[in-house]
């Protein structure tokens, strides 16, 4: 079985009109383009990584910006931070 990658959403975000009783309102919606990993462990027999708290945010059309936080564990002393960048509309996260 492959580990389980940390992965990141790209999505188009749009505007869908809803009501209510008293009056109308928009919903914001969001649609899942792709999903892709950020990170993969490259070593998953030999140690454990937790790869987590990942933040995307659009920089232009075709890139983006990931930061996430890596260690053994969530409150482990080797906790790191972590970017990647993605200049193919998200599909590909070199370190």
């Amino acid at each position: 079985m492959p580990p389980s990658p940390v992965t990141v959403a790209v999505a188009k975000s749009h505007t869908t009109p809803g009501t209510n009783r008293k009056q109308k309102f928009s919903m914001p919606q969001i649609e899942v383009v792709h999903e892709v990993p950020i990170y993969r462990n490259p070593d998953p027999g030999y140690g454990h990584v937790l790869a987590c708290f990942s933040t995307v945010v659009q920089l232009s059309d075709h890139e983006f910006f990931c930061t996430y936080n890596r260690g053994t564990a969530i409150y482990a002393t080797d906790l790191s931070f972590y970017a990647a960048r993605s200049t193919d509309s998200g599909r590909s996260w070199p370190e």
